[in-house]
């Protein structure tokens, strides 16, 4: 697989460069590493045909990877623990779907506090988003 680096586009945007790449051995040739937050879609609820369609629908030629969700994108008004729950149990089932869907990461980042900590301060109690990845994603 060769390195491709993100370059900000869905999968459609890249179907010329796509189709002029040989197969050779049938192996995938790229893959798609994506991220989705709250805010990134209409009213902030999960659109799993929104998803689906931004990675070229039914094509199953290229690895697709969820490399980062999350319920927070640099604002509080970026939060909607709806769209986290069913972005979270959307990813889980994808496999069954989609073969070529390699899978998901909640986005933790730290150690500073904010709605994506998995858990509290005390590092062991799960907040509402750690809750949320726990039971819907794993």
């Amino acid at each position: 697989m060769r390195a491709v680096r993100n370059i900000g586009y869905d999968v459609r945007d890249l179907a010329p460069f796509i189709s002029s790449q040989a197969q050779g051995s049938g192996a995938h040739q790229l893959a798609f590493a994506k991220h989705d937050y709250a805010d990134g879609y209409a009213g902030k609820a999960w659109n799993a045909a929104a998803w689906v369609a931004a990675q070229g629908g039914n094509q199953t030629k290229h690895l697709i990877f969820e490399t980062e969700f999350g319920n927070y994108n640099g604002s509080a008004a970026s939060v909607s623990p709806a769209w986290a729950s069913s972005a979270a149990s959307f990813f889980a089932n994808r496999f069954a779907a989609q073969p070529n869907y390699v899978g998901a990461a909640a986005f933790v980042f730290g150690p500073w506090w904010d709605a994506n900590a998995l858990t509290g301060s005390d590092n062991v109690t799960p907040t509402a988003w750690g809750a949320t990845v726990k039971d819907k994603l794993f």
